[in-house]
């Protein structure tokens, strides 16, 4: 079932579908002796909702601790450039907390800022998912500055996307 994030100021929404959450899910870090682990997500751009229909990484090569995360460039440059191919936007990052509950640290915050000046997307915000031990965080990071989605099952998306 994918997943829906809503922001009360804004009829746009974000799905994320059930394949994407599989990937993310299967890096969590549920061990004390994890590691984090991300990569880059990928999907199509409505004017009423952004689809998140893809999810790569994380790479051989990412530098990777109990609590702090980093792409191989050239891996992750490697599937942009694979995916756009494939007509998918690039729409930002995924990584994992060791935290039952994902909350975005300075760190997280400071990369996306550094991430969204350097990059040469066309989208003027970047998206970055957190995924924990139970559940994930989304944000959006632009000119807005960092907000927080809120996140709900695919309950009501299901029930939605039955009458399109």
């Amino acid at each position: 079932m994918a997943l829906l994030a809503t922001l009360r100021e804004s009829s746009q929404r974000i799905v994320i579908k059930p394949n994407v959450i599989a990937h993310m899910a299967r890096h969590r870090q549920l061990s004390w002796f994890s590691r984090e682990a991300g990569g880059q997500l990928f999907g199509a751009i409505r004017s009423d909702e952004v689809v998140i229909l893809a999810a790569t990484g994380p790479y051989r090569g990412d530098q990777r601790s109990r609590s702090s995360y980093r792409s191989n460039a050239k891996s992750a440059q490697r599937a942009i450039d694979l995916n756009a191919k494939n007509g998918l936007f690039y729409l930002g990052e995924w990584h994992t907390h060791p935290e039952e509950h994902p909350v975005a640290s300075a760190d997280d915050r400071s990369a996306m800022s550094k991430l969204l000046r350097a990059s040469s997307t066309r989208l003027e915000t970047l998206l970055m998912i957190i995924q924990a031990r139970q559940g994930v965080a989304i944000y959006s990071f632009g000119a807005q500055g960092f907000v927080e989605w809120t996140v709900s099952d695919g309950a009501v998306l299901h029930a939605c996307e039955e009458h399109r």
